[in-house]
Formats: C-alpha cells, sequence, structure tokens
C-alpha cells in the first residue's frame, strides 16, 4: 500500500503537534508549573530543602463587624487581610447550645517563589467578640488541612446566645504569620 502526498503530510503533521505537546508537557513538569497548578500553595512546601522558612506570631489590632441576628450574613465576611492573603467565614454552625462556631478559609497570597498565609493561633483567648455591654473570648479549637490555596481553621465563640444585640465586633487578637521563600540552601527565616 503506498501513501499518497496528502497521507504524509497529514502524517507530518500530526508527528510535529505530537512532539509539540510533548515538549510542553515536559516544559511544564521540568519548571514545576504542574505541581503548582495541581498543589497550589503547598507546592512550594513539599518541596525537599528548596524553601526557607519562617514563623511569626502577630498582634492584629483590626476589628470587623459581626452579624448577631442573622448568622448567615458573617458568611464571604473577611476578618483579617494583608495582600492576597485574607480569612474569610465560609461556613458557621451552632453546637452544645451556646457555642457558635465559624469555619474560616485563611487563603493564602502565594506564587512560584512564595506562599504566606495567616492563621489565628490554636490557642484559647486568640480574639474577642464586644457588644455594648458585653464581650466574650474566641478560640481557635482546630486548624487544617491545607487545601489548593487555603488553610481551614475552627473559631469557637462561646455564650454566644447570651450576646445582647444584632451586632458586634470581632477582633481576632493573635495571628500567626508562616512564610515559605524559595532559596538556593533551604535556609530558615527569620
Amino acid at each position: 500500500m503506498k501513501l499518497t502526498k496528502t497521507k504524509k503530510r497529514l502524517i507530518v503533521i500530526l508527528a510535529v503537534v505530537l512532539v509539540i505537546l510533548l515538549v510542553a508537557f515536559l516544559s511544564l513538569w521540568l519548571t514545576g508549573v504542574l505541581h503548582y497548578w495541581n498543589d497550589g500553595m503547598t507546592a512550594l512546601m513539599e518541596e525537599k530543602g528548596n524553601y526557607g522558612y519562617s514563623v511569626q506570631k502577630i498582634e492584629n489590632t483590626d476589628t470587623v463587624e459581626l452579624d448577631l441576628s442573622l448568622p448567615e450574613n458573617n458568611l464571604g465576611r473577611i476578618l483579617f487581610e494583608d495582600g492576597n492573603a485574607r480569612l474569610v467565614v465560609e461556613d458557621y454552625w451552632f453546637e452544645e447550645g451556646s457555642y457558635l462556631k465559624l469555619g474560616v478559609r485563611c487563603y493564602a497570597d502565594y506564587d512560584f517563589n512564595h506562599t504566606t498565609y495567616y492563621v489565628p493561633s490554636l490557642v484559647r483567648d486568640t480574639g474577642q467578640v464586644s457588644t455594648q455591654n458585653q464581650t466574650t473570648t474566641i478560640d481557635c479549637i482546630g486548624q487544617g488541612p491545607a487545601c489548593h490555596n487555603y488553610y481551614y481553621v475552627v473559631l469557637s465563640i462561646p455564650n454566644y446566645d447570651e450576646l445582647e444585640g444584632d451586632t458586634a465586633t470581632l477582633q481576632l487578637t493573635y495571628l500567626t504569620r508562616y512564610s515559605y521563600v524559595r532559596t538556593e540552601t533551604g535556609t530558615t527565616l527569620i
């Protein structure tokens, strides 16, 4: 069977396209782009020895208004923001009668060379909720897991049902800032 000129050209074109696709895939894989598309903010943390990191305790003085009468109005509320790194209320539920739990996504600021994110410190009294006459503490009761572009935490507001008024101010006093930066030596940053 003899190939016609048209079929030969088609085979050559297909071969060239396959080579281009293979080169593009290998380039994306070798440069780490596929790793970042797949793993997002955790990609740099998963690399062995190619990054430095720092952990800093931050005292935050920013406050945000919290809706006490309709907790669903707090969904999407930004609790803290520093550049592209931010803490956003994504979920809420009630537990043990008087506890309001807030599921918070801690979105990271990241690219090929760095990852920075903030989480409320995993301690009692990591912040407070205040009305005109009352103040109650906020506890960060759970952290993790790290996902593609955020870290998940659960905040607990005790005695929620005893707070008076429709609104309150929320302040996350103690935050922890995690920074990962690509380096040649993999040294710890200060």
